[in-house]
């Protein structure tokens, strides 16, 4: 028999409370495997000259399947220790920004001390950097806060350097970390977003759209570029940078895709799944 609250049509449809509603707008989709979006390297996106460093951040909405089994890449410019930078990444579960001095060997890196990503759920993620060269000036925010998080370093760092690797989304040059799931609004930024910065960013996000203008947003004119991965880069073909002139292409399988419908979702995002029945407590038996 029926117990409970009655379910409206929306709940009937997804399970929101375990993290399914859909998802509002266009993203680009990436299928974990070998899939990715490349932007040409360029001046602009290193912030290293391998004796100092400058200040910058790194910002994206994501959503992951499999976080806590995956080491995902969110953005970069990562080819191993042939020629690194940086890279934003879900280390399964923990979300971690490494600072590269050329090889993986002289890295500062900062890393969220407890699991904060889950299965299907929409994630704000941010990534600060002051440039002093140490690994306390790394920060990392999850929907608009600074969970707790541990720095270090390892070997020897002094610098990025201005390599001509290029700059990835969902994968790396090297061919790894491949992200599965959706991502859009990746920004990268040439200053030290502070916290109130940041929280302002995350507060302009509703139902896909972020609203970011010089009259909304403090560091508007620090954006270097601006990738929302919406219909204009799926009616274009490519990713196209708002900001710039940096528009990325997109490799194996990657796509923009537009709002999740309820055939896209796992069946037991459905009503009529009998285990979620039963776990949700929508049906006694």
């Amino acid at each position: 028999k029926l117990v409970g609250q009655i379910l409206g049509v929306n709940e009937l449809l997804y399970d929101w409370e375990h993290g399914h509603a859909p998802l509002p707008g266009y993203w680009a989709n990436f299928d974990g495997t070998d899939d990715f979006i490349e932007v040409a390297d360029h001046d602009s996106f290193s912030f290293g000259d391998s004796s100092d460093d400058s200040a910058f951040s790194l910002s994206a909405w994501v959503v992951f399947t499999s976080p806590t089994s995956l080491a995902q890449t969110v953005i970069g410019k990562y080819n191993a220790n042939t020629a690194s930078e940086y890279l934003l990444f879900n280390n399964n579960g923990y979300l971690q920004a490494n600072l590269y001095d050329v090889n993986t060997t002289n890295r500062i890196f900062v890393q969220t001390t407890s699991v904060v990503f889950e299965e299907g759920r929409l994630y704000h993620v941010a990534m600060t950097y002051d440039g002093s060269g140490a690994a306390s000036g790394l920060t990392l925010y999850v929907d608009g806060v600074a969970p707790g998080q541990g720095r270090g370093s390892a070997g020897s760092y002094v610098a990025m350097h201005n390599t001509s690797t290029a700059l990835q989304f969902g994968s790396t040059v090297h061919g790894s970390l491949d992200f599965a799931r959706n991502m859009h609004h990746i920004m990268v930024l040439s200053s030290e977003l502070s916290a109130v910065q940041v929280s302002q960013l995350n507060s302009l996000y509703s139902a896909g759209d972020l609203n970011v203008t010089a009259q909304t947003f403090d560091s508007f004119a620090q954006i270097v570029s601006w990738w929302k991965l919406g219909k204009p880069s799926l009616d274009a073909g490519v990713a196209l940078d708002s900001i710039g002139s940096h528009n990325g292409t997109f490799g194996g399988d990657a796509h923009i895709k537009a709002e999740y419908d309820i055939f896209d979702k796992k069946s037991e995002n459905c009503l009529w799944w009998s285990d979620r029945a039963q776990r949700d407590r929508i049906l006694k038996t």
